[in-house]
């Protein structure tokens, strides 16, 4: 497993059918993902946590790959939104 260092966060990508249908990307943004779930944060994050759904800036996500999984690492400061069900 991978753990974050300061700022950073790990997030894993949701699938269009792991989406709870609260976010609608148009056609034309379709692609790599810029959204996904807190799965690790590092030591000096304050505003998400693990299991948090959150959208994120693509210019400034790492693909990483660990235990054969694809995640994303982002400063915290990338997080543009944490998305919550009303």
């Amino acid at each position: 497993m991978i753990r974050p260092a300061g700022y950073n966060v790990l997030i894993k990508a949701l699938t269009d059918e792991e989406k709870y249908g609260m976010l609608h990307l148009p056609d034309t943004a379709k692609g790599k993902p810029c959204d996904g779930i807190v799965v690790a944060i590092g030591e000096w994050c304050g505003q998400v946590k693990p299991g948090d759904w959150v959208v994120f800036s693509r210019r400034q996500a790492k693909e990483v790959q660990a235990d054969g999984e694809e995640l994303i690492i982002i400063d915290e400061r990338a997080c543009l939104a944490i998305l919550e069900e009303e």
